[in-house]
């Protein structure tokens, strides 16, 4: 059995991928990983995109999802809908960590002694952004956690109003949201400061200020 799950949300950017996965096998060194990473298409770069990270992730067991569109908020709830059956079916030992593809890690740091230190198996959630309330920034979920505020939501996200428009409300808002209502749903709630956010700086530099995501 694996101990944690990976679940990524990327786009097509294996330059950036490059410059930011090979920090993270570092922290993760020690652990028994499964990852699963979904792919969207905004430069036409996707299959370039898969054969980057197999290349950087290949003593991992490692399943791709990879999609001909990307950028609106359909595309995202999609990717997430399928991390979420992914990582539901496949049940770790230890829990799973959301890693979405443009977060950098801070240097001289390890997940396993950060689990062995502050984790708990029922109900617990370590946000490695330093975050005050649940999100999809770089976290881990005990696997009670990911089923129940995860899982469960993005199973019957398609029940929403405005499901398949940009309209509905981005997978994020969807799992997490009322923040203060889902926090109080969390008994072990850590954060501390792992990783920062070069998404914002990427997308300034490449997509001149327009959303990687346009989930507003």
């Amino acid at each position: 059995m694996h101990e944690l799950v990976i679940l990524t949300t990327a786009i097509d950017r294996p330059e950036l991928h490059s410059a930011l996965f090979p920090h993270t096998l570092k922290y993760i060194e020690g652990l028994n990983c499964k990852w699963f990473i979904t792919i969207n298409n905004i430069d036409n770069r996707v299959e370039e995109t898969k054969e980057n990270f197999e290349t950087l992730l290949s003593n991992y067991d490692v399943t791709f999802t990879t999609y001909k569109t990307g950028g609106t908020k359909m595309d995202f709830m999609h990717s997430c809908e399928q991390l979420s059956r992914y990582g539901y079916e496949t049940k770790p030992s230890i829990g799973y960590f959301w890693l979405e593809d443009d977060w950098m890690i801070s240097p001289d740091h390890k997940l396993k002694t950060d689990i062995d230190q502050l984790f708990e198996q029922e109900s617990c959630h370590i946000s490695l952004a330093n975050r005050t309330e649940l999100s999809f920034n770089p976290g881990i979920w005990s696997n009670d956690l990911f089923e129940k505020l995860i899982y469960t939501n993005l199973s019957t996200a398609h029940k929403l109003p405005y499901y398949g428009s940009q309209k509905v409300l981005n997978p994020e808002r969807v799992c997490t949201y009322p923040v203060d209502k889902t926090r109080r749903m969390v008994k072990h709630y850590h954060k501390i400061s792992r990783y920062y956010d070069v998404g914002r700086s990427w997308q300034n530099d490449n997509l001149k200020g327009i959303q990687t995501w346009k989930l507003v």
